[in-house]
Order: C-alpha cells, then sequence, then structure tokens
C-alpha cells in the first residue's frame, strides 16, 4: 500500500513538473510584445491575473487555518518570486546582451539544487546524476548554440543583477517545498500573489513610478494564467510530491516547448544544435522517470 502511494506520489509531481515546463515554454511566445512595458507594471499585471484566476478554484474551498510561521514563509516567496526576482531580472536584460542573459539564466539549477542540498538538506540520488548531467547539456547546447566562445561572459551591472534574480528564484524553489507541504498549491499562489501585488502597489506608491498600461491586454492575460500562473500552481504541487531538486530538473526542459512553439506559431527554424539539446533532455526526463517511478 505504501508502494503504491508513493507510485501515485512520484507519478502526480512528475507529470505536474512536466506540464509546467510546457506551459513556462510559452512566456517567449507571448512575452515578445511586452518587452517594452514597465517591469513593475508587467509583474503587477501577471501578480493581479494570477490572484484572479485562483479565485474562481478556491471559492468553494475553505481557507484553512495559516500559523504566522507559513503566513510569514509565503511573504518571502512574494517578495522573491513575485516582486524582487522578476524586477531584477528585467532590469539586468537593459545592460546584459542576450546570449549572456540566456547562459547566466542556467544558474537557477544549479543554485537550487546547492541550496536544496547544503541547506535545505536534500539528497541528490545517484539515480538523478544521469538525467542531471544530460538536461543540463541540454541546456547549455541551446545557450551556446554549440559556440563554447559564448561562455565567457563579462561580468558588467546587468549580468550580476541577473546572478542576483537567479539567487532569488532559486531560495524562492527551495523555501516553496516547506510551505507546500503545509498548504495547497492553489491557497499559496493565491496568498503570494496577493502579497505580491500589496507589495508592488506599494513600491509604485512610494516610488511615483508610472504604471500607464500600454500595452496588449490579451497577450497579458494569457501571459500571467498560461505561462504564470498554471505554471507555478504545478510547479509547487510538483515540490510537494518529489521535491525541489527533481521538480526543477524537469523545469529546465522549458526550452524545449519554447523552441517547438517559435517552429510552429512564429514560422521559425529549428537548427541542428537545438535538436541534440532537445534529444538530451528529452532523455534525461524519460530517464528519470524510469528510473524512479
Amino acid at each position: 500500500m505504501n508502494k503504491l502511494f508513493q507510485f501515485k506520489s512520484f507519478n502526480i509531481g512528475y507529470f505536474s513538473a512536466l506540464l509546467s515546463s510546457i506551459l513556462f515554454g510559452t512566456m517567449p511566445i507571448f512575452g515578445k510584445s511586452l518587452t517594452s512595458t514597465n517591469p513593475l507594471t508587467i509583474s503587477l499585471l501577471i501578480a493581479i491575473i494570477t490572484m484572479t484566476m485562483t479565485l474562481p478554484i478556491t471559492f468553494s474551498k475553505k481557507l484553512p487555518i495559516i500559523s504566522r510561521k507559513n503566513l510569514l514563509l509565503i511573504l518571502i516567496l512574494a517578495c522573491l518570486g513575485t516582486v524582487l526576482a522578476p524586477n531584477i531580472y528585467l532590469l539586468g536584460l537593459h545592460d546584459s546582451s542576450l546570449s549572456d542573459a540566456a547562459i547566466l539564466s542556467n544558474s537557477e539549477i544549479v543554485f537550487t539544487i546547492i541550496f536544496a542540498i547544503v541547506i535545505f538538506k536534500e539528497k541528490l540520488k545517484r539515480s538523478n546524476y544521469v538525467p542531471l548531467i544530460l538536461i543540463s547539456t541540454g541546456v547549455l547546447i541551446i545557450s551556446t548554440k554549440l559556440d563554447f566562445t559564448n561562455l565567457l561572459v563579462s561580468f558588467n551591472i546587468g549580468n550580476i543583477l541577473i546572478i542576483m534574480s537567479m539567487l532569488l528564484w532559486s531560495f524562492d524553489n527551495n523555501i516553496s517545498k516547506i510551505i507546500a507541504q503545509k498548504l495547497n498549491a492553489i491557497h499559496i499562489v493565491q496568498i503570494k500573489t496577493i502579497f505580491g501585488s500589496i507589495i508592488i502597489l506599494m513600491i509604485v506608491f512610494i516610488s511615483k513610478s508610472d504604471i500607464n498600461i500600454h500595452t496588449n491586454m490579451v497577450h497579458a492575460i494569457i501571459l500571467g494564467i498560461v505561462s504564470f500562473g498554471l505554471p507555478m500552481i504545478l510547479l509547487y504541487n510538483a515540490i510537494r510530491n518529489i521535491g525541489t531538486i527533481m521538480s526543477i530538473l524537469i523545469l529546465s526542459t522549458s526550452p524545449i516547448f519554447s523552441i517547438l512553439y517559435s517552429t510552429i506559431f512564429l514560422g521559425e527554424n529549428i537548427y541542428g544544435y537545438q535538436l541534440i539539446s532537445i534529444i538530451a533532455m528529452i532523455s534525461g526526463i524519460i530517464i528519470l522517470y524510469k528510473y524512479e517511478k
């Protein structure tokens, strides 16, 4: 009975992470039309849209009693993952090249695994080694386009800000595991985005920033729901069932789906290095499932 429960828990976590990756891969498609918008505006829109999306789902469910400790943890998640990390990342993009940003964004995987092992005492199983190598190789190939001179990034202020944002997101990933054991993923996202919206509005009010919305609202709504809200709920569900390390490994395969969406919807070509990376990452998640199920 215990083995059956573990099998179901693994399947729920594995496929939640995979579906989160599939949805998160839409971000470059819907985010293209919003690149000229103020980062605070984008963050606020995404937080409000995600929060609104969760209301019908939780309307019929009674909100559980949340301890002060758990509320504090969700507040930390809101500060890290909803407010600080995305805004620091978007600011960093102004002074960083796209190739540098792509390479440095992969540091989130490394930081997440290091923090999970060193600080949060999560164990990296031997069965995870091969998938980790394959998925990391695939991500590296996509980032460098097999031109490894691109690995020599220049550490200007933009690149430093991107690394800072990855550090914040990696802490967010690990803290999520603690709170995911206590609360339903939907309630976590709902409370997190409520806190995030309030914090961003306070920042806007204090800094007197302009949040006039001159953007494609349809794309903003789709981005908030499909690329952020639903993937976030699914990721927390995955972290609850299979842990932070395995969840982030599966989520890091989202470039596969971004490439496929770009080909289907934007008519972009698939290049040889992309096929190599796709094969490496798909092999990684298949081996991960085969050894862990």
